[in-house]
């Protein structure tokens, strides 16, 4: 088997582009971890025989690659926390907490979840509210241990 280092970075640019999209439906998180299922399969050149069935959790066993979804949801976790760690003037900071304008529409087409919707759902699995977490994030080894 080769270096899985070097295979994943092919998938960074994936990463980034699915954290762009901001937008985190079960159909699109399960496109990107079959898409990672079967590359994996493919450079790692798994043979299993011709009639054998194969669970993709084996091959991920195997392989000892987390899903890719859960690696992307670390790092949006861990960048929240460097976010909400910052200084309350960091355009950052008040770019994330600010509220649009009640004049303000989006354009039609343009999905209704933010990047901070997309946290919460995040949170839930932690069993995590918003302000729990953002005073939680003002520890940052206790943070680091909870994301990752």
């Amino acid at each position: 088997m080769g270096d899985y280092r070097t295979d994943f970075v092919h998938f960074i640019s994936v990463e980034s582009r699915l954290a762009r999209l901001q937008r985190r439906t079960i159909s699109l998180t399960s496109r990107l971890d079959s898409i990672v299922k079967r590359s994996t399969r493919s450079v790692d050149s798994i043979d299993f025989g011709v009639y054998q069935f194969v669970r993709n959790d084996d091959v991920r066993r195997l392989t000892k690659q987390p899903k890719l979804t859960a690696i992307i949801q670390s790092r949006r976790l861990t960048l929240f926390g460097h976010i909400m760690r910052m200084d309350y003037n960091a355009d950052a900071k008040r770019i994330l907490l600010a509220s649009p304008p009640e004049v303000w529409r989006r354009q039609l087409g343009r999905p209704r979840i933010t990047w901070l919707n997309t946290i919460q759902q995040d949170l839930k699995q932690h069993h995590l509210m918003l302000p729990e977490a953002v005073d939680l994030a003002q520890n940052c080894p206790l943070w680091r241990m909870m994301s990752t």
